[in-house]
Order: C-alpha cells, then structure tokens, then sequence
C-alpha cells in the first residue's frame, strides 16, 4: 500500500476507535465511566491483531489483544453472526480484574468476517464481598463474578437472555451497570458502522491490506527504536508495602530488561510469590503493562501503537508469582502494582536511556470507594484520586495527574455531591511540598476531604506507598508518602493504603496522594525554579530553605 493511503485509512481507523469511545461516556451512568472515563476502545483484525486503539486508558487498551487471544482459543471468530458477540472479564483466562469487562463485535462485510471492534469497560459494580471494592479479599471468588471466555447473544432483547438475566441478578447497582453495559455495545456497533462505510469508499480489500501493513510498519519503526539501545541486560526492581492482609511486606517485583539487537525481552525472573491479598498482577496486565511502559520510553506515536509495536517485545513471567497468579488469587488492586513494573523497567533503562525514562511518580492507583445502602438499594462511588508524576530530565513533573498506565479524567466535585447526597467534599487539592526535590522537582500530590453525612456508608480504598516514597534519578529524591485517615471527634484514626471499613455520620475523611520523586541532583535545580514553585504557592518558604537551602539565593526571599 502507498504511504499516503496507509496514512489516511490509518488516521480513520484512530479516529473511528475515537469515536467509539466518545460514544460510550457519553451514554455511560456510573461516574467511574462518565467522568473518569475508565475505559478503552479499539479496532482488530479477524485474527485478534490490534490495528488500531484510542487515546483512553493505556492499561486497558494493551489488555485487549490479550483477551483476544484467550478468546480465540475457544471460537473462531470467522464464524461470529452478527448477532453474536464474545465477552470475558476472567483474570485468569485474558481478563485483567473482575471488575474490567471486555466485549468484542465482529465487523461482517459482504458476508465475511474482516475484523473487531472491542469496547472494554471498568464496571462499578460485579457483585464480590464488599461494595465496589472488597480490600480484604484474598481469592477472585470474593472480588465478583467471572465472565469466563463465553458467546452472548446480542439483539434487541439481550437483558432476556439467561446472560442478562445473570448479570442483572449479580450486581448491586443495576440502574448504573447495565446503562453502561448498552454504552459499550453502541460503542462496538459504532466501530462495526465506521469500518463498514470505510470499505464502501476504498473497498474491502484495501482495508484488508491496509490491516496488514499497519502493522508491519509499525514493527519496523518499533524495531528501529530498539536498535539504538546499546545490546545488555538491565536489572532493577520496585516494591509494594502490603498487600492488605497485614503480611510482612515488602512484596518485589524484579526485572532484567534483555536487549539483542531489534529485540527486548523483559525477564520477571526472582519475582516474589504470588500475595495471599489482593495486589497480584494477572498475566494479561503484565504484558499490558510492558507494552504501555516500552511504548512511553519509546515515545511511539498513535497510530504505531497495534500488534506490529508490540512483536519485538517478549515477556517472561514466572507463574505463580505477582506478576502471573495461579487461579484463585485476588486482584483487585492490580493497578498499583503494575506501577511497579513500570517504575522497575524505568530505574533499570534509565543508565542507557536518560533522556526518555522517567522518575518515579506517586506511582499507585488511589482507587476510592464508596457505598451506602437504604431500602434495599445500594448507592456506589468510584472514583481515582490523581497524584504527582516523576520529573524527566529537562522538566518538572505534573501535578495531581491520574498516570502514565491509567490516564483518567477528575472527578468534578460537583457531580460527586449531587449523585451522592451522603457526603459533602469539604477540600480537593494539591499537597504543598510534597514534590520530590531535584534539578527538575516531582509534581505534586492530592487531597480529597470527606464529610460523611449518613451512618452505615461502606468506605474502600485501595493505595501504596503511604509509608515509603520511591527514590528520583540522579541525585532526585522521593516526594512524599500518602495517607487515609479519619477525624472521627477528637479521634484521629490512621486507615492505611488499603481499606473496607465502616464510617460514621460526621466522619472526616481525608486521602491524600503522594508526590512524584525528582530528577537529577538537588543543588542544581535554577533559583528561578524555586522562587516560581514560591509564588505559585507549589512550596512554602521553610521547604524551599530546607529542600534546596534557598534563603538568600537570588529570587528567593531571605
């Protein structure tokens, strides 16, 4: 195919992943879906190849070719009607955790099966032992039910089925989930639309020799980048604190990243066991991880980003450890410590590839939870508290941003207060100082202050890092830890990174996310820096003496 035509049929195919997503928040319910955009679209083959993915939440997006192959090792996807579809959430069978569901819809064209369209959603609510979050789960069963690798029926009627039926009866907030389950049907129908009208304009079988060279050129230019790291093997590692069942931490996750040439393999080899809690990584989310990490140090454009990137790159993963879990091991909190790896490939590339790594940030998944049942009916919040990224080499890191691997949106307060009357937010903001100082400063972490205002609301959270921060590059150091706790009267009450508790009528509650670690040697950074982090109010006077001995520098007040 000529270059031109490879770029305009493979702009339309990013656009239409776009589009499919556009679609599904718009007609989603639940917070976590509407305002986070918890989710991901993108297009495939009919062999499961990615071609092409949307700029949603990269730890979904690279989870979804996985979950193809799973599926493909149960059905022919040549054979799908158009009434059928294929669905799984099975952490250990393609699927990441319970609560993430993955939907493909085959794209028929003059009879024959040409491709995918897939819309993967994190649902609020799957049923499990607790409400949205269960953080003292230490098996699957306990997190929701499993979708394994399975054909649905999707027509008019599909809530009439025994899968709908099913679903309906295993989930807390109906009004909210199956909303957002037709949400992610009209967003595969979408892409089925779009890559029918683009075989009409250019004909079929350019779109098929378009999926195919996507492809191979990707893996060219993928390739290419990889050969200009010097050949050798580079080891680092990063830890979890818990895993919230009160074990002995920490929990390691190890890695040598091994390069030959065009090839990278990322060995997990001396990985710590598999955890009794609910931070294991199922195998779908390491390769996503890896891929998502590589694809960043890389600086892969858009439209490189399908099968093709991601042939040069192997993943070794140990079973029966954090990051590939035998059946049943929980993971809910999987999020989390995927950042370990990518903190793990990051610290060891760094000595080679200064200037595409990057410092550790916060680096956890704040994933807050909330629920209150009355008559009978469950209300459900779910929301991600943003944190500080890790500076690079040549600038500061972001503030109160929802990371590299998840990527979602914040979560107004107001559509908070007014979908959940039980609490009000008294203070959403950024923690002054807690930035890792540096040549190039981490960003900045969050607070999010409840008040609760009804008793029996069910509170979870799943974090880390609230009790050690991840050390900077190059002479940077780490920013701040995180907290939970609650103000409970004159009590304080010190809740830890991962919670399922009870909370009180006038409870304050307070989480606050960590700052990301800095970049390069502190006596470095430009007085210029610290006395514009002063008059933004992103540090106090007493920090910037004690961080970087800034009394009396030029710009910075005595």
């Amino acid at each position: 195919m000529d270059p031109v035509s490879l770029s305009v049929i493979g702009h339309a195919y990013v656009a239409i992943a776009e589009e499919m997503g556009v679609n599904l928040y718009r007609s989603a319910h639940s917070t976590i879906v509407r305002e986070v955009r918890d989710m991901a679209t993108a297009l495939f083959d009919a062999d499961g190849n990615t071609v092409a993915m949307a700029n949603w939440i990269p730890m979904l997006l690279n989870a979804m070719e996985p979950a193809a192959k799973a599926l493909r090792r149960h059905y022919d996807f040549r054979q799908l009607r158009a009434d059928e579809a294929l669905l799984t959430n099975d952490p250990f069978d393609g699927g990441q955790h319970i609560n993430d569901v993955l939907l493909f819809t085959p794209i028929i064209v003059d009879g024959d099966v040409i491709g995918l369209s897939c819309a993967n959603v994190h649902h609020l609510d799957l049923g499990g032992g607790a409400p949205a979050n269960n953080a003292g789960a230490t098996e699957v069963f306990q997190e929701g039910i499993i979708f394994p690798p399975m054909k649905i029926t999707l027509g008019q009627d599909w809530e009439d089925t025994p899968f709908g039926k099913f679903f309906r009866a295993n989930i807390r907030v109906p009004e909210k989930t199956i909303p957002d389950f037709n949400a992610q049907i009209a967003a595969c129908r979408t892409g089925e639309a779009r890559i029918a009208a683009l075989c009409a304009k250019y004909g079929k079988e350019a779109i098929l020799e378009f999926q195919r060279e996507i492809q191979d050129y990707s893996e060219r230019i993928i390739r290419g980048a990889i050969d200009q790291i010097p050949d050798g093997d580079y080891r680092a590692e990063a830890y979890m604190e818990d895993d919230g069942t009160g074990a002995p931490g920490p929990f390691v996750i190890r890695v040598t990243v091994r390069v030959r040439g065009s090839d990278m393999l990322l060995d997990f080899a001396g990985t710590d066991p598999q955890a009794k809690g609910f931070i294991n990584i199922p195998l779908a989310s390491t390769h996503a991880t890896c891929r998502t990490t590589i694809m960043s140090i890389l600086q892969a454009g858009h439209l490189l980003v399908n099968a093709g990137a991601f042939r040069p790159i192997q993943v070794a993963a140990p079973p029966g450890t954090l990051v590939n879990p035998a059946r049943p091991a929980a993971t809910r909190a999987r999020t989390s410590t995927c950042y370990k790896i990518f903190d793990a490939v990051n610290y060891a590339l760094a000595p080679v590839m200064p200037e595409k790594t990057i410092a550790p940030g916060f680096d956890c998944q704040t994933g807050i939870s909330m629920a209150l049942r009355r008559e009978g009916r469950f209300q459900v919040l779910s929301e991600v508290l943003g944190a500080g990224v890790g500076a690079l080499y040549d600038q500061d890191g972001a503030d109160g941003m929802i990371m590299h691997l998840t990527n979602g949106m914040n979560t107004p307060v107001e559509s908070v207060e007014i979908e959940f009357p039980f609490l009000e937010i008294l203070r959403y903001g950024l923690m002054a100082n807690s930035g890792g100082p540096g040549k190039f400063r981490g960003g900045l972490g969050m607070e999010r202050k409840y008040r609760l205002l009804e008793e029996g609301v069910h509170f979870g959270l799943h974090s880390d890092r609230h009790k050690h921060s991840a050390a900077g590059l190059f002479g940077g150091l780490g920013g701040v830890p995180g907290a939970c706790f609650v103000e409970r009267g004159r009590e304080t009450i010190h809740l830890g990174s991962k919670v399922s508790a009870a909370l009180r009528a006038g409870d304050i509650l307070t989480v606050r996310s960590g700052g990301g670690a800095g970049y390069g040697k502190v006596i470095e950074r430009s007085p210029s820096l610290v006395e514009r982090d002063l008059r933004e109010e992103r540090i106090t006077l007493e920090h910037a003496v004690s961080a970087y001995g800034a009394s009396g520098r030029a710009g910075v007040p005595a």
